[in-house]
Order: structure tokens, then C-alpha cells, then sequence
């Protein structure tokens, strides 16, 4: 795969081949512009090579290294028993991984924090539970969206990049769908396990059926599916 840092230069590069051609070709003869074909040539290479330089081709490598990024919700909304189980899911994948692979944990809620910051398998192998609840974090609210923002930032750029969200999608602040957005352009996988969360005294209302036509100061039935 290939990228320009400087674009500019390539429409600068076809302006000035042309003007070149132009200014070799015209006024000459036939026999002149045989003996000048190969000298031609290697003015034109030059150019390419040049303007290819100053647009800043470059190819991009693709590396065989996995880095993860593993973001788990630590809300109030979510128990401890699914905490744990999304610290064990980590650990399931870990071991999966090649000892130069790397990973990070950012727990969040409210908002993000790094829990363990970025390290290779074979120095890690483990992500214990105490080094995500000790995080001290306000937990009174969910952002996935500051925490995809905050994995985006730490993963290096050389590696091929995966997100993995533990968290039960039930945000109450941020736009998760920028960042899922920002993620793709930034050739990030996201990938996500639901968790569930603790709910005392609610129910999620699935769809309410109102008459189409309602008069004002009228008393009509409204039905609720749960």
C-alpha cells in the first residue's frame, strides 16, 4: 500500500512534463529528435523520480504484530461478577497471542484511564482484577466514546490495530459512532463483547403503541412492550 504526504507534487509533475515535451519537440525536425529520443528519456525519468520525492511516496509496511487495545466498562451499572468475567475474557486472549504481540487495558466509565499501559505478551502475560478496581476513576456515568478515543491514541501505528470493548452499550455521554468512524479511517478493528448490567427496579421499554390520532384533553391507551 502505498500514500502521499504531499499530493501537490503529482499534479506539479504532469504540468511539467508537459511543458517539457513542448518546449523538446517543438521547432525540431525529424532526424534532430532522433538523436535527442534517449536524452529525452532520462530528463523525463529525473522528473518523475523528483516530483515523486517531493510528494512524499512512500509504501506502507504491513506487520505481521497484533497490538490490543482491551476497554472495559467498570460503571456502577455493571457487577463485579461481569467485571471479572471481561478481565478473563483478556486473559483468554492473551494467551492467544505471540510473545511480541502487545496489548493495553483501559478501564473506564465515566471516564477512561490506561490500567496497564502498553506492553509485550511475553512481559505480561497476565492482567490481574486488582490492577483494574484499583483504578480511581469517577464511575457515576458511561463514555464509550472518550474510551474508543483514548485506545486510538495509544495504539502504535506500525502494527495491525484491534479494539476489544467489554461494556453493556448503554452510554449516557459522547458519540461512540465518531469515534467507531475515526477508528475505520485509522484502519482500527473494533470489535465487542456485551456484558450485562445490574439493574435494580428498571425495565428497557422495547416499543409503544399510541393511537394515530389524538385529541386534545382526550384520555387515550397507550401500550408498552418490555
Amino acid at each position: 500500500m502505498f500514500s502521499l504526504t504531499a499530493p501537490i507534487f503529482l499534479t506539479l509533475l504532469l504540468l511539467s512534463i508537459s511543458a517539457f515535451l513542448l518546449t523538446q519537440w517543438w521547432g525540431k525536425n525529424q532526424s534532430q529528435l532522433k538523436n535527442r529520443n534517449f536524452l529525452l528519456l532520462l530528463r523525463l525519468a529525473s522528473l518523475v523520480c523528483l516530483s515523486l520525492a517531493l510528494a512524499g511516496v512512500h509504501r506502507k509496511a504491513q506487520s505481521n504484530q497484533l497490538t490490543f487495545a482491551f476497554l472495559i466498562d467498570i460503571s456502577k451499572s455493571i457487577p463485579k461478577t461481569q467485571q471479572r468475567f471481561a478481565i478473563d475474557q483478556v486473559n483468554t486472549i492473551i494467551k492467544s497471542l505471540e510473545p511480541k504481540d502487545q496489548y493495553c487495558v483501559i478501564s473506564f466509565a465515566k471516564q477512561p484511564s490506561v490500567s496497564v499501559p502498553l506492553v509485550t505478551v511475553q512481559n505480561n502475560p497476565y492482567v490481574s482484577p486488582k490492577s483494574i478496581w484499583e483504578n480511581a476513576i469517577v464511575q457515576n456515568g458511561t463514555d464509550l466514546a472518550s474510551a474508543v478515543q483514548l485506545a486510538i491514541s495509544v495504539l502504535p501505528e506500525a502494527t495491525q490495530k484491534r479494539v476489544v470493548l467489554f461494556s453493556d452499550g448503554l452510554q449516557n455521554t459522547g458519540r461512540i459512532d465518531n469515534m467507531l468512524e475515526l477508528a475505520q479511517a485509522s484502519e482500527i478493528m473494533v470489535l465487542t463483547i456485551p456484558i450485562l448490567a445490574k439493574r435494580e427496579n428498571e425495565i428497557i421499554v422495547q416499543e409503544l403503541q399510541i393511537p394515530p390520532k389524538i385529541r386534545k384533553g382526550r384520555i387515550f391507551k397507550v401500550r408498552a412492550m418490555i
